[in-house]
């Protein structure tokens, strides 16, 4: 115990270790745009699982504005019945611990207690570490971590996602991520933004995620659309009503690069490739382009333009 409390109070932050891909023998679930899951390294009921924003945050409450909080707590629930139907479970508790002194990224800890614990052995007194932890192999929490995974992914698979894009223009050209569909082996394309979050205005979403994608700021946006997108991919079902905006870099020197690499925040941080193509290029076999009806309305407004 003297050992684990020296570590958690002279090491970097764990959970913004983890975030920027630095497992340390953490095992991740899951993350969005709201935050990350993953198994407790050292737990003391089977299924023991933490939630924590991606951003380092320290006060429970103060640190957050009400929606990105509601937004959190959102995760936690959906973290929470995913966990309770992956294991067996008698009674979940949530609730956030950590100390200014150590673990001072906010948490939230969700333990399934089994079925049959004495009473006298439940609540607080199953979460400490007075008579140690489960020692899991690597197998057995990955095996873990993949079957909770399983279930965000149907808890999720009914979701329907609010998105908004931005294209930006240089001539004919616009600026797109690409992408690979594993299951389909298909390269796609499509124009940078990402998922509007709870209490957040489409605009606010497009430099938010740009900022954080490419570090490019963003002006002069312009509301050209909504499209509705229902699509699979890498075999999942989704569902997605985007908000389509035009708008410029603020840094013009962009415009001039072939391709940008940027970094996927939803994804783990992945790093992706931008590029400029042609409208003419895009095609629905060989280089597909998403939401569906882009290229379509991007060529009727540039027709109401021209008119």
């Amino acid at each position: 115990m003297q050992a684990y409390v020296a570590e958690i109070q002279s090491r970097p932050c764990f959970i913004c270790e983890l975030v920027a891909g630095n497992a340390n023998g953490n095992f991740e679930i899951f993350r969005d745009t709201n935050g990350i899951v993953f198994l407790n390294k050292y737990p003391t009921l089977y299924g023991y699982v933490l939630v924590a924003p991606l951003r380092h945050r320290e006060h429970v409450t103060g640190d957050f504005p009400l929606n990105e909080y509601l937004a959190l707590q959102r995760l936690v629930y959906r973290v929470a019945e995913a966990v309770r139907e992956s294991v067996p479970t008698e009674r979940v508790y949530i609730l956030s611990l950590g100390s200014q002194q150590g673990n001072r990224h906010v948490h939230w800890h969700i333990a399934p207690l089994p079925p049959g614990v004495p009473f006298e052995k439940q609540q607080l007194a199953a979460l400490a570490l007075t008579d140690g932890y489960l020692e899991l192999s690597a197998a057995e929490m990955q095996s873990l971590a993949a079957r909770i995974r399983e279930r965000i992914d149907t808890f999720n698979s009914g979701v329907i996602r609010g998105l908004a894009i931005c294209v930006f223009r240089d001539g004919n050209r616009i600026l797109v991520g690409e992408g690979y569909d594993p299951i389909k082996r298909e390269t796609f394309y499509r124009p940078l933004g990402g998922t509007i979050e709870f209490g957040e205005r489409a605009e606010e979403t497009i430099a938010r995620e740009l900022r954080e994608e490419i570090g490019a700021e963003v002006e002069g946006l312009k509301f050209l659309g909504v499209l509705e997108n229902i699509f699979t991919f890498a075999g999942k079902p989704g569902h997605e009503i985007v908000f389509v905006y035009d708008g410029k870099l603020s840094d013009r020197s962009l415009y001039a690069r072939a391709e940008l690499i940027g970094v996927e925040i939803e994804e783990g941080g992945a790093s992706f490739k931008a590029v400029w193509k042609s409208l003419d290029e895009f095609d629905p076999v060989r280089a597909p382009v998403y939401p569906d009806g882009l290229v379509e309305l991007l060529k009727n407004q540039s027709v109401l333009l021209q008119g």
